[in-house]
């Protein structure tokens, strides 16, 4: 593996859910361009070694993929962090009653979308149940 992948794996590794430009940002002084950063992060994810995650309304934001961590992800509405969630064993994700009988599932991406303790605790929000889409 050539030493800039292993430079945006290591940003990775240690900022999980960060887009491209904090990754440039980072390894600029590494001599990385940016060109040079898009093109690793995208060799990384076509290798299988990164996951691309692309809430609505964001950037694109990386994580390390690592086999049989299967998660999904909680997005906060104020501060737009993103935090792993893990989905219930034996859960069938599967889609129902589709038009389309032939049609293969080969991922699952599910995002919930709320307010983190954080940004409740400082905006004073009493924590609600239920949830919200993305407006």
């Amino acid at each position: 593996m050539t030493v800039p992948r292993l430079l945006v794996l290591g940003v990775i590794a240690s900022h999980p859910h960060v887009d491209a430009g904090f990754v440039a940002r980072t390894l600029r002084h590494r001599g990385l361009s940016r060109q040079t950063v898009y093109g690793n992060l995208d060799a990384l994810e076509s290798a299988g070694l990164l996951r691309r995650v692309e809430p609505a309304d964001s950037a694109a934001l990386y994580e390390l993929r690592i086999e049989g961590d299967d998660h999904h992800h909680l997005m906060c509405r104020h501060c737009r962090r993103l935090f792993d969630t893990a989905i219930v064993p034996g859960v069938d994700l599967a889609p129902t009653g589709s038009d389309v009988p032939d049609f293969r599932v080969d991922g699952v991406d599910v995002f919930f979308w709320g307010v983190c303790g954080d940004c409740s605790a400082e905006r004073g929000l009493a924590a609600a149940g239920g949830g919200t889409r993305p407006s």
